[in-house]
């Protein structure tokens, strides 16, 4: 979706006022932005205020320049976690408080990891934290390495960040617990309410490029949204199956095609961006982009299951468009067969996605 500049009016102290709210909503002390003093605060939201603090340092520089190669990678780590900060910011804005909360278990997953394109870049990827290594001097302990149990809860942060997108779009959204599924009562990750119509989405998040990791992964969601139709927790033929790859893709490139030149306007960025997911997307495939062939592949694994017959690839990234940053987010659905009873649903997810605030 093209971003609306008309809708675009917050500044970074306003990502700020609004992390700080955040952080004292899950913290069940206060609302106001200036009674954040005192609280236990949680890393994830402290390496997203830092670097919003940090790069309103930076802009305040008459020289401030975002493609500085002697800072590239500083720089780079800053704006990515302001495009997390300002994607969860827009989400809290547009659901306000109460709705917000509703995903408190998930929104409890952002204690280390962050949110986002943050948590990408630095749990899935594994990428060196300048930000954390400030928060390592300040505290005497050292803030690097994740865990697996940080890995984990990154995997599961596009949960999170596909459900705020379905809690702006529909009326009813229901995440499974991250911390304990219930075999008895079998969900897929997500249910959403549509009126009547219960979809379901299983929520898969690809970190490596082993060769049978993504058909594995896809197999396991159908399963998950066979059991769900089972269980009557959703209507058959609505179970959709995410495959989230955004630490897949060449993020370096993404964020800047060469070391001294940044994306010349939002069209050709965007364009280079939906051109990495499909390319990506054919490549886990093994086949290309071969539509025929990867249709025959989609539906010699969905056949005779109950989920819509199709995989629906996820990605985001923070691209610099002409010196500015821009945060991407995208959907490439690939398919077999008759999907047109989850189109408009995910038209509709797709504006949530991209809500503006």
């Amino acid at each position: 979706m093209k971003v609306d500049k008309t809708k675009e009016q917050m500044w970074i102290d306003d990502i700020i006022c609004t992390l700080n709210h955040i952080n004292n909503l899950l913290s069940r002390k206060g609302t106001s932005c200036d009674e954040s003093d005192g609280l236990t605060e949680q890393e994830g939201l402290i390496t997203l205020r830092m670097a919003c603090e940090l790069f309103e340092d930076l802009s305040e520089n008459p020289l401030f320049n975002l493609s500085d190669i002697a800072q590239y990678d500083r720089i780079k780590e800053i704006v990515i976690n302001v495009s997390g900060a300002l994607d969860l910011v827009r989400s809290f804005r547009v659901l306000g408080s109460k709705k917000f909360l509703s995903f408190e278990k998930h929104l409890k997953l952002m204690e280390r990891i962050g949110y986002g394109m943050a948590s990408t870049y630095h749990i899935l990827m594994g990428n060196k934290s300048y930000i954390k290594e400030l928060l390592g001097e300040e505290s005497g302990q050292s803030t690097q390495n994740p865990c697996e149990t940080d890995k984990d809860s990154a995997r599961k942060c596009i949960e999170l960040l596909i459900g705020l997108a379905a809690g702006i779009s529909f009326d009813s959204v229901i995440l499974e617990d991250p911390k304990s599924s219930n075999a008895e009562n079998p969900n897929p990750d997500i249910i959403i309410h549509d009126g009547k119509d219960k979809f379901g989405i299983a929520c898969k998040s690809l970190s490596s490029f082993n060769d049978n990791n993504f058909f594995v992964r896809v197999d396991e969601a159908i399963i998950q949204i066979d059991r769900a139709v089972e269980a009557k927790k959703i209507d058959k033929g609505r179970g959709i199956v995410l495959i989230d790859i955004s630490s897949l893709l060449a993020q370096n490139e993404l964020y800047m095609p060469d070391p001294e030149h940044t994306w010349l306007n939002s069209e050709s960025a965007k364009k280079a961006f939906c051109k990495a997911i499909k390319n990506m997307a054919g490549q886990l495939y093994g086949i290309g982009n071969d539509e025929k062939k990867v249709s025959e592949l989609i539906g010699s694994h969905f056949k005779e299951h109950n989920a819509a017959p199709s995989v629906l690839f996820y990605a985001h990234s923070t691209m610099l468009v002409d010196n500015a940053p821009h945060l991407m987010k995208c959907f490439h659905l690939t398919f077999a067969n008759d999907t047109s009873c989850v189109r408009a649903f995910l038209q509709k997810l797709n504006k949530g996605l991209h809500c503006q605030k």
